[in-house]
């Protein structure tokens, strides 16, 4: 019974992808008991919960005491997708990264249907050929005439119509950066890459992960107080600087994959050596 009280305390006062910094307060980040010798490569929310890739198969979890959580069951045909790093869901559409392609795949009446390499503006195939970035006035795929750019990492927005991803195309401030594209009215095509210029450095950025306040968690190994990749946020609907989270979050490993589910902050790290989660556990509950 208080597992289920501590669960109705939290979901009154956090929404699913968001949470607020003085939630903190009582919460320390620690390991989650899902960690073993192998490594944690990415993490995803599918409806809503929270699902772990290690060593390429993909798990689904369920909440325990303490905001962690367990691992329940092995989605096969989500393992069998040869998913890059993380994927995004809305409304039983997958969005994610495959040999650095975007696909997304539907379900429909418990069974997904068979994946769709996304039709993307500029990127369509016999496009005449060039030095790379604009050519002609379109966006083109080939990247100096060698070979498609690569994306990754992809997270959807705004009621399914804006994807962000991380990819090295021409066109960005160097290294991976954060780019985004809209859908089209007709539902299916999306509309050119468009750089993420107010997040983006020099340096490289990755992982997108936006809550439904239209904050932007993601990571970078641009200089910082820690070294490698750190954890950064930006909120979306205004001029506000890019802000670093602090040591709860951030260390001098690579932290990455920052995202939110039941309104408990979840990331990976490899402070330790080796790729593992963590999360926010509430100390409340040992007093």
């Amino acid at each position: 019974m208080k597992k289920i009280y501590l669960g109705i305390f939290l979901m009154s006062i956090f929404c699913v992808y968001a949470f607020d910094s003085s939630f903190l307060i009582n919460f320390s980040i620690e390991p989650s008991s899902i960690n073993t010798t192998e490594p944690v490569k990415s993490l995803a929310l599918l409806n809503e919960g929270l699902v772990v890739n290690r060593s390429g198969k993909i798990y689904r979890t369920k909440f325990m005491g303490n905001n962690d959580v367990e691992i329940y069951e092995e989605s096969t045909d989500l393992s069998n997708l040869n998913i890059d790093g993380q994927f995004s869901e809305y409304k039983n559409v997958i969005y994610y990264s495959s040999n650095g392609v975007l696909y997304s795949v539907s379900m429909h009446n418990g069974i997904w249907d068979a994946p769709v390499e996304l039709s993307i503006a500029g990127y369509e195939k016999g496009r005449q050929t060039g030095k790379g970035g604009l050519y002609y006035g379109k966006w083109r795929y080939v990247s100096k005439g060698v070979e498609k750019d690569k994306m990754y990492n992809p997270f959807i927005t705004n009621r399914g119509t804006r994807l962000y991803f991380s990819s090295k195309m021409e066109g960005g401030k160097g290294g991976m950066d954060i780019w985004y594209m809209d859908l089209e009215k007709d539902g299916v095509s999306w509309s050119k890459p468009v750089n993420a210029k107010e997040i983006n450095t020099a340096a490289n950025e990755d992982f997108p992960f936006v809550d439904i306040n239209n904050m932007m968690y993601f990571s970078s190994d641009r200089p910082s107080r820690y070294k490698g990749y750190n954890i950064y946020k930006k909120f979306m609907l205004d001029n506000s600087d890019v802000m670093v989270l602090d040591e709860k979050f951030n260390s001098d490993g690579d932290d990455t994959n920052f995202v939110v589910s039941g309104g408990i902050p979840f990331f990976l790290t490899n402070k330790k050596g080796l790729s593992q989660m963590y999360f926010a556990k509430d100390n409340r509950r040992d007093e």
